[in-house]
């Protein structure tokens, strides 16, 4: 049996190191390959216990995050440019933030999470843009 090192390089993650020992090279990418979907990995680079490169493997269709920019970072970015803030409805209801969340409490609503933000086709931003009939409810106390 022949020892071969892998590498599988991850997306947002430590590169992960394997030792394989396989009868051949053949054996060995096909192993390799293996290791690299479990691993979900988008890159893979076998070598020989000589230092050798045997095989370098990608998956089709996965891209290396770019250097700069952290996956994450974009998805969050993403999730949050489709939310509304509660900032943006008092602006459009020409209410101050404080006086539509005591509103907001005052009917029932509770925080939805962490932040007083809503999906765009959320039931709850929809009966709350409904309360524009009652604005006049809604100014704060001078």
């Amino acid at each position: 049996m022949k020892k071969f090192d892998l590498t599988v390089f991850r997306t947002e993650m430590e590169p992960v190191s394997i030792t394989l020992s396989c009868g051949d090279n053949q054996k060995a990418i096909k192993s390799a390959e293996k290791k690299l979907r479990e691993h979900d990995g988008y890159k893979a680079v076998l070598t020989d216990d000589q230092g050798e490169e045997v095989a370098q493997l990608t998956i089709e269709g996965v891209e290396p995050p770019p250097k700069d920019v952290k996956r994450e970072e974009v998805e969050k970015q993403e999730k949050r440019e489709s939310l509304i803030t509660l900032a943006q409805i008092a602006d459009k209801l020409g209410r101050s933030p404080k006086a539509l969340r005591k509103k907001l409490r005052d009917k029932g609503f509770k925080k939805p999470g962490t932040r007083w933000e809503w999906p765009e086709d959320s039931e709850d931003l929809k009966a709350i843009l409904s309360l524009e009939d009652e604005k006049d409810d809604l100014k704060e106390a001078h």
